[in-house]
């Protein structure tokens, strides 16, 4: 099971986590966008979208890509705190699975 599958909300069917999560806080957000420069290789996706559009796509500012389950994803510069937030709030939705 995925954490994309975990999160997706039992009567539609649909994914909460996709953009809600991160819409819930304005500074995850900006964080992610104000990242995206100054990673290399986003910032890259960023200058050369038109070459990149079969693997990423720009919605609202921010990189989403399809990961290798055929979910569409948020990418993530690599700012560990943005992360670790990102991270934290998952736990917080699913909680713990198993002992």
């Amino acid at each position: 099971m995925t954490l994309g599958n975990s999160l997706r909300d039992k009567t539609t069917g649909k994914d909460p986590v996709s953009s809600k999560c991160l819409e819930t806080d304005k500074a995850m957000i900006e964080s992610s966008k104000n990242g995206y420069p100054t990673n290399p290789l986003f910032k890259i996706i960023l200058n050369k979208l038109e070459q990149y559009t079969k693997s990423f796509v720009i919605r609202d500012g921010l990189i989403w890509t399809i990961n290798n389950k055929g979910s569409k994803v948020i990418c993530l510069p690599g700012d560990r705190e943005l992360i670790i937030k990102v991270l934290m709030q998952a736990h917080e939705i699913i909680g713990h699975f198993g002992g």
